[in-house]
Formats: C-alpha cells, structure tokens, sequence
C-alpha cells in the first residue's frame, strides 16, 4: 500500500538495455557452514469444512473524465463455510473504496467497509466496521465505527476519530 506525497511530484524512471535493479545482498559467511539445512515444511491436518456458498471478487476502476478522478472498488465475498466439527458457520464481507482526484494527491481517500459473522442454529453474531482514511499536508485523519450484533439486536458500538501526525510522510 501507498498513499500519495502532499504535494504534487514527478518521478522520472530510465529503463532501456544497462537499466539495473541492484537489491543488497548479504554476503555468505563462514558460519553459514555450520547452520542446520531446513527440513520439510509441519503442518496440520485440514480442518473439515462444508462450504454452503462459494465467495467472489470483483474489482471495479471508475475514471471520470471530466473530473479528472478515479476509484477503485475491490469487492470481496468471503462466501460462507462451515467447519464440520463444531457446526460453526462463518461468513464475511469486504467492500474497499479507492479515490483520487488527478493532479490533487490531498484528494486521496478510502473507505473499508468489513462484516464479519459467526453462527451454529439460532445463536448468530457479526461484528460490521467501517473505516475511512483521509489527509492534509499536515495529518493523516483516520475514522473507524464499530458496530456488534446478536443476532438483530446491536450489543455493542465504538466510534474512533484519529488525527495523525505525517512526519514528512
């Protein structure tokens, strides 16, 4: 993830037949001999689940011309499952906004919207987030509400306003 300058800038990048990416490398050393070789990966075994519905993706990128903005929409449906064991049935939602207005890097916004649920017969929960990002020259300005139901009924409710310092950021 990235989020855009204060201020408008212009990167200029040169490829061509000599362009080089050099990453540091750390240079063997003589103890490296004596280090134990790595076995096969441990792991458990699968937890048995039911899937009732399968998940989706979809990513939508809006251009408006005329405003000279873009969004992206990433959309995902976790689906639901059931792990066998328990009867727990789980399920999700992710729906994330991306805007940006061209030439304006303070225009730079999301939105994260989250519903996550857990189940077995009637006892149901799910907790339903929603959280933007926004800055200045100056601040990050974060804001996330909460919310937490049994069943219809919302148990629970935190609101949070941040304002972050972004230290040249």
């Amino acid at each position: 993830m990235a989020w855009p300058s204060p201020e408008p800038v212009t990167l200029s990048l040169l490829s061509g037949t000599g362009s080089q990416l050099r990453l540091p490398l750390r240079p063997p050393r003589e103890e490296d001999a004596g280090l134990p070789a790595f076995g096969p990966p441990e792991q458990s075994e699968p937890i048995p689940v039911e899937t009732s519905s399968r998940g989706s993706r979809n990513r939508l990128i809006s251009r408006d011309v005329a405003g000279r903005s873009l969004e992206i929409r990433d959309i995902l449906d976790e689906g639901r499952r059931r792990l066998v064991d328990t009867d727990l049935e789980m399920y999700g939602h992710n729906d994330d906004v991306y805007r940006i207005v061209e030439d304006d890097p303070l225009s730079a916004a999301i939105r994260c919207e989250r519903t996550m649920g857990l189940g077995r017969g009637p006892w149901q929960v799910r907790v339903e987030t929603s959280s933007t990002m926004s800055s200045d020259a100056e601040y990050f300005h974060v804001t996330n509400v909460l919310d937490a139901y049994e069943g219809n009924t919302r148990v629970f409710t935190k609101a949070r306003h941040l304002k972050i310092p972004r230290h040249l950021l």
